[in-house]
């Protein structure tokens, strides 16, 4: 079974964009960093974010959400460390 969103009316010249669309980095501030700082501001935040998502699904014990944002956490200091020792692009 497919899900499909509601179909843009035939007025609508600029629809709404994706989600995807709308998490792209197009207009961040991440933008007009370099590749490689592009990405540890990323994983830093990803980081960051993830602890403060963990405290919340483990407030409402939901323990596999628990572990799946230690693991994200995990990878994202992961390639943080090694951005940092290696001093390059991480891919």
């Amino acid at each position: 079974m497919t899900v499909r969103g509601p179909r843009p009316s035939r007025k609508t010249r600029n629809p709404s964009p994706s989600p995807f669309e709308a998490a792209s980095f197009r207009n961040t501030p991440f933008s007009r960093l370099s590749s490689a700082a592009q990405q540890l501001a990323v994983a830093e935040y990803i980081e960051s974010f993830c602890v403060e998502l963990r405290m919340m699904a483990q407030a409402a014990k939901l323990d596999t959400l628990v572990t799946f944002l230690d693991m994200a956490r995990i990878e994202a200091t992961i390639q943080i460390e090694s951005h940092r020792t290696l001093g390059k692009p991480f891919d």
